[in-house]
This record gives C-alpha cells, sequence and structure tokens, in this order.
C-alpha cells in the first residue's frame, strides 16, 4: 500500500474516534479537547499512561484495538467533571470511568463506520493501571497516535491495527442499496434521506422490469446490492413478481429486501413473508422511520 493511500486510510478511519472523543469529552465529561497531529510509532516503541481504557476492535478481516491513556493528575480531573466533586485518587469506585470513556467513543465511532461497510464488531473494555505502565505490541501492528490537550490536561487516543490493506479495502466498499418505486417523488425522498444517515452507494428503479436488470447487473460485476426496497404496487412487473424473482436465485440468499406498500393487510403481509420478505414498511413512513429501520438493518448485517 503507497503511503498516499495509507494516509487517506488513516483519515477515513480514523476520523469517527477523533471526531467522537471530542463529543463524549464535551457532553459526558464537560471537558473541552481538541486534537494534535496525528502520528504512527513502530511496534517495538511504546506509550505510557498510568491509568488506559483498552476496547478490541474487531471485524471479519482485520483486529486491532483502541486505548485512551491518560496520566493520573488528568484522569482525576475529567472523573471529578464527570461525578461533579473533587476526586484526589484513583480507586475502586472511578477507574471503571476509563473503560466507560473508550467504551462510548468505539460505540459511536462503529456506528458510523458501520455504515459504510466496516461491519465491526461489539467488544468489551478493559482497564489497565500502573503508575507509567507501557503498551507493547507485536511486529507487523500499525500503531497511530492521537495525541489530546484539554481543560483537564493531556490524554492520548491509539488505535491499532493488524491488517491495514484490509481495513482499507472495508473501508472502501460502501453498502449498495436499490430503491424501486414507480413514484420518482418516493424514490428521491427515500435517496435523499438514506444519504445523510451515511455513506451508502444508491441506485434507483422506476419499475419492476429496471429492477431486475439492474440485480442481475450487480451478480455479474460481483457486487450484488445489500438491500433492496421495492415498492408493491408498480405497472408491469410488480414487486412481488420481483421478490418471486429474486428469492428464486440462490446467489441473492443475502441480499435483504424491504417492501414499500400502502397495502397493510394481514393476508398481503403474509404473502410477501411465504416469498421471502425481510421487512414491511408501510406508506406513509417519514425519516425518523426509515432511520430506525435503517439502525435495524445495520443490526441485522452485523450477524451476517
Amino acid at each position: 500500500m503507497s503511503n498516499e493511500s495509507k494516509s487517506e486510510l488513516n483519515a477515513a478511519f480514523l476520523a469517527p474516534f477523533l471526531i467522537e472523543t471530542v463529543e463524549v469529552f464535551e457532553v459526558q465529561a464537560s471537558t473541552n479537547v481538541s486534537a494534535g497531529k496525528v502520528y504512527t510509532i513502530d511496534a517495538s516503541e511504546s506509550l505510557t499512561g498510568d491509568i488506559s481504557g483498552v476496547v478490541g476492535i474487531v471485524s471479519d478481516h482485520f483486529m486491532g484495538s483502541i486505548i485512551i491513556s491518560f496520566p493520573e493528575e488528568t484522569f482525576l480531573e475529567v472523573m471529578s467533571k464527570m461525578l461533579r466533586s473533587p476526586q484526589t485518587v484513583i480507586d475502586k469506585k472511578i477507574i471503571d470511568g476509563a473503560g466507560e470513556l473508550t467504551n462510548m467513543i468505539f460505540a459511536r465511532a462503529k456506528t458510523t463506520l458501520n455504515s459504510k461497510g466496516m461491519n465491526l464488531k461489539s467488544a468489551l473494555p478493559g482497564i489497565i493501571l500502573g503508575k507509567g505502565h507501557h503498551f507493547f505490541v507485536a511486529k507487523g501492528v500499525r500503531r497511530t497516535v492521537v495525541p489530546f490537550d484539554s481543560d483537564a490536561g493531556k490524554f492520548s487516543v491509539e488505535i491499532l491495527l493488524s491488517n491495514e490493506s484490509a481495513v482499507s479495502e472495508a473501508n472502501s466498499r460502501r453498502m449498495k442499496i436499490l430503491v424501486v418505486d414507480d413514484s420518482e417523488v418516493i424514490r428521491t425522498m427515500i435517496t435523499n434521506d438514506i444519504s445523510q444517515m451515511g455513506e451508502f452507494e444508491i441506485h434507483q428503479a422506476a419499475d419492476g422490469q429496471i429492477a431486475l436488470q439492474k440485480i442481475q447487473e450487480s451478480i455479474e460485476a460481483r457486487a450484488i446490492f445489500d438491500l433492496v426496497f421495492l415498492d408493491w404496487n408498480m405497472p408491469g412487473l410488480d414487486g412481488i413478481n420481483v421478490l418471486k424473482s429474486v428469492r428464486a436465485n440462490k446467489l441473492l440468499d443475502k441480499c435483504y429486501v424491504t417492501m414499500l406498500t400502502a397495502e397493510g393487510e394481514a393476508s398481503n403481509v403474509k404473502i410477501a413473508k411465504d416469498i421471502g420478505v425481510n421487512y414491511y414498511l408501510n406508506k406513509p413512513f417519514n425519516r425518523k422511520k426509515l432511520q430506525i429501520f435503517l439502525e435495524h438493518f445495520l443490526e441485522v448485517m452485523k450477524k451476517i
């Protein structure tokens, strides 16, 4: 991988962690923070801290960790702000604060990255306690460090990645969505709303025949649609017959199909479910309903 590609990768992958670090500290700990210049260190080098929160980064193709390391005085000041009372010693009452802050940052960054197809999985936070402790990692692990300054003191966020080329591949792949509806207004509304909820590759089809053509093209390109919004009532080939064609093709088993329709009768719902629809979104719907569905869909995709 070229240095330029690595730089682009770091920017795309690190950005959510930087953004969420600022957000979490400001909201949860009433602490204003600012990021310094990002740099990398060799696996043989080490950072020090007095207390650190650690969360594993796990995906299908790479592994790593996010580590937030505090000097004692910074951590005590942050905890004093969180608890709204002076903290003068790192004891059992407050040590889990390091893990909790790290976990919040990871969870929020994970949501952003998974909307781009990264498929990061949840992991349990841990805490390392010890004056001036060091981190050493295996050879080949890329270590990226972000120093932070704050009105509570200095601290650092470190991202460890074991397979950067796999991160680059995952980061470059956005989930593919096909919106099928004979109403241009509905297609545009869904496309605009979904685009504001994450980085997706969105295609449109005005009828069932065009939808099947686009789906076939995605098969031939080995880039099958992850999600299809499918209108029930369309002129020519309707949504139910498109659904039948999709479910008849084993190559499309992982294609998630959501039926869009005003046909909310129980009998129609049963028909669609029997054929193999994954979700039923009744018209009319608004952006909030789309957001709730998309969050559900992303959770389902994590388990596939």
